[in-house]
């Protein structure tokens, strides 16, 4: 038996769809006019444009409960959080996008969710045996 979406895990896969389709909507209409070196400044805006396009591959396998959705949403959460901590360290902190990522890897870490995409037991079970 199919496991059943959470509905989390729903939202957040709408959300990566419309905001991926967004991002790519309006880059094509500034791409009429500026090169992609105008477009992107900077290395970090580069990344989060990968990321982002990224986000509809994920979406699309989060939709379909895929393991390796999960651990790819995961790895490109990490990736962002490291560039927004260049961001905090750079003055320019995007406090409200942090805090967002922060409760998505709470929320994906969860043992429903992680179930739903085929995690069986705990994260880790090697550290439980070792305060035995």
């Amino acid at each position: 038996m199919k496991p059943k979406r959470p509905f989390g895990v729903t939202v957040i896969a709408l959300l990566l769809t419309i905001y991926g389709l967004a991002i790519l909507g309006s880059f094509a209409l500034v791409t009429r006019t500026n090169t992609l070196h105008e477009l992107v400044r900077t290395d970090y805006e580069f990344a989060g444009l990968l990321l982002d396009v990224f986000g509809l591959v994920i979406a699309f396998g989060l939709w379909r409960l895929r393991r390796w959705a999960w651990l790819a949403l995961m790895l490109s959460l990490g990736v962002t959080m490291a560039l927004y901590l260049g961001a905090y360290l750079a003055g320019q902190p995007p406090y409200i996008s942090m805090l967002i990522k922060v409760v998505m890897v709470f929320y994906l870490n969860q043992s429903e969710v992680r179930q739903a995409f085929g995690h069986h037991g705990r994260i880790l079970p090697a550290m439980e045996a070792a305060h035995e």
